[in-house]
């Protein structure tokens, strides 16, 4: 199985754009999750609203780099990257071709997931239609990251109170 499917051969920002959304296709409503904004030196990826990286063209290196906000560059610390030097606030990455693209997904996947697990909406709500199930996990058994964020009866579970099921304490 390809991780980065392409029609064509050709290294645009867009492609390398396209490429890392792809990355995120196996997550939980991720097209809703991650945008691009066109600049004029390139493109800037948000995840949950949060710029996470540019997509740029180095004319002295005639190639496009991705650079990530110093922030975010742990989860980028591999051998598998080709470095560029950085510059304030930001590590950078040369992309060649899109095999070079591919040892990218891990971290883009990854850097996904920690803001998926981090968001929430103010919204919270009692417990879902998961809650017997939840208390005899003694854990959230919801799938959905965000959703299972803003349920009130996970804060419960996660202080040790189950109100529900077999291992009821409460």
């Amino acid at each position: 199985m390809k991780m980065c499917e392409q029609e064509s051969n050709d290294l645009t920002a867009e492609s390398i754009y396209r490429s890392i959304y792809l990355f995120n296709q196996d997550k939980y409503e991720f097209s809703k999750w991650i945008r691009k904004a066109d600049n004029l030196d390139g493109i800037s990826i948000y995840f949950f609203k949060n710029l996470i990286a540019k997509i740029k063209f180095s004319k002295s290196l005639k190639s496009y780099f991705i650079a990530i906000p110093d922030d975010y560059s742990e989860f980028f610390a591999s051998g598998s990257f080709k470095p560029m030097p950085p510059v304030k606030n930001w590590s950078r990455y040369l992309v060649n071709d899109f095999e070079s693209l591919n040892h990218f997904k891990d971290s883009f996947s990854e850097l996904y997931l920690f803001f998926e697990s981090d968001y929430s909406d103010n919204s919270e709500f009692g417990c879902c239609h998961l809650y017997n199930e939840c208390s005899d996990e003694k854990k959230c058994i919801q799938q959905n990251v965000t959703f299972s964020n803003r349920c009130y009866y996970k804060k419960n579970l996660n202080d040790g109170r189950i109100f529900y099921g077999e291992n009821r304490n409460v």
